[in-house]
């Protein structure tokens, strides 16, 4: 009964949020296949793949009927919350009342200077993703045919899924980039089929430069050298990818006596403190769950709660509810906002908002949120230094 219940509630969220007709690849689209990737592929993976886990996991003992229910039935609160919370919001909400657009010789000089920490590194700030948003707001701004606009899209979003590799090792730049390219190429495109025929390419492009990543990466972590595969085993899936040790953090959170009552989560406020003046410092998740357990299948000093499991392990079951009740009115008023006119600015927050969510399905939200304004604010002031230098050179 509860695995229908489960099953049905999964396939009408699904369906209302990828299958609706005026489609756009935004902020509920992203943090839905979020929600699959960490949530869904492990529970298919226990239910069908359970012995094989048994067999190549030896500290891996499985998981109780207890457990899974626990996490079927907090994965239906959090789609219900969700879905009041997107219905609820009637009227789209300005947070940041910034509508500014940007001349592209503006846009260019914010390029050229954001490529300069290319060389000149500044502690937090990913070039990579703030050149890749500025480049798709100067093809956005152009006279070009619609088709055309998506096709540089394309191009760019590869060229930059490539430079994302020899850059950073990280894979979820990657994504990120997929994210960002699948927001802009859904503005221009009516046809439901041909984005989704897009989309499949481009998710086909972006899972080779992932697994090229972490191939890469291993080498340098063994110094081994390996043919590189392009269909890894299923134990390679779980051994470098961290949705199945993420679930399985998630499964012990669940069962723990105690909550941490905000800790990681309002760490935001004080995480510029250091550490050598306040010894004890609350940690992120993804570092405290290391402390206090082994995972069965992966190892590092960093590990992946799932976003459902820090709001758990904070706020437990009303927590939970409430939280994902406001994501529910983020997407809605995301989804306000895009169909309005869009300057420049609000082009930038949206693209950055899709893959922030994304993002924050690792778990580790205030660091993720600390990067994400460093990266946001530097990204804006130099375009304004930009629109100054160029309103100095008019007058």
């Amino acid at each position: 009964m509860s695995l229908a219940l489960f099953s049905t509630v999964s396939i009408f969220f699904f369906y209302i949020i990828f299958f609706k007709r005026n489609f756009i690849f935004g902020f509920k689209e992203s943090f839905a296949i979020g929600l699959f990737f960490y949530i869904y592929i492990p529970i298919i993976i226990f239910y069908f793949y359970h012995d094989f886990l048994l067999s190549h996991y030896l500290n891996f003992n499985g998981y109780d009927n207890d457990d899974i229910l626990k996490i079927q039935y907090l994965t239906i609160i959090l789609i219900i919350s969700f879905f009041l919370g997107y219905i609820s919001l009637k009227k789209k909400v300005r947070i940041f009342n910034l509508n500014q657009n940007f001349s592209a010789r503006e846009i260019i000089l914010t390029i050229f200077i954001v490529s300069l920490t290319f060389f000149f590194r500044i502690p937090n700030i990913n070039p990579v993703i703030l050149l890749y948003i500025l480049i798709c707001i100067l093809i956005f701004k152009s006279e070009s045919k619609n088709i055309k606009k998506i096709i540089f899209f394309m191009i760019i979003g590869l060229f930059f899924m490539y430079l994302s590799i020899n850059f950073s090792n990280a894979r979820r730049h990657v994504v990120v980039i997929f994210m960002i390219s699948m927001f802009f190429v859904s503005l221009f495109l009516n046809s439901k089929k041909f984005f989704f025929l897009i989309f499949l390419i481009s998710l086909a492009a972006g899972i080779f430069f992932v697994f090229l990543v972490t191939h890469l990466r291993s080498f340098q972590i063994s110094g081994i050298e390996v043919d590189f595969n392009f269909l890894p085993s299923l134990g390679g899936m779980i051994s470098n990818y961290d949705f199945m040790s993420a679930f399985d953090n998630l499964v012990y959170i669940l069962n723990l006596p105690d909550y941490l009552y905000g800790k990681t989560i309002f760490k935001i406020f004080y995480s510029f403190i250091p550490r050598d003046i306040w010894f004890s410092k609350p940690l992120d998740t993804n570092l405290l769950i290391v402390s206090l357990r082994q995972n069965p299948f992966v190892g590092g000093s960093s590990q992946s709660v799932t976003l459902l499991g820090e709001i758990f392990w904070n706020f437990g079951w009303i927590g939970t509810f409430l939280f994902f009740y406001l994501i529910g009115g983020v997407a809605k008023n995301f989804d306000l906002i895009k169909h309005s006119k869009l300057f420049d600015s609000q082009l930038i927050f949206l693209a950055s908002m899709v893959y922030l969510i994304f993002i924050f399905w690792r778990g580790s939200i205030s660091t993720s949120l600390v990067s994400y304004i460093l990266n946001l604010s530097f990204l804006f002031i130099t375009l304004f230094i930009s629109k100054f230098i160029f309103r100095r050179r008019k007058n």
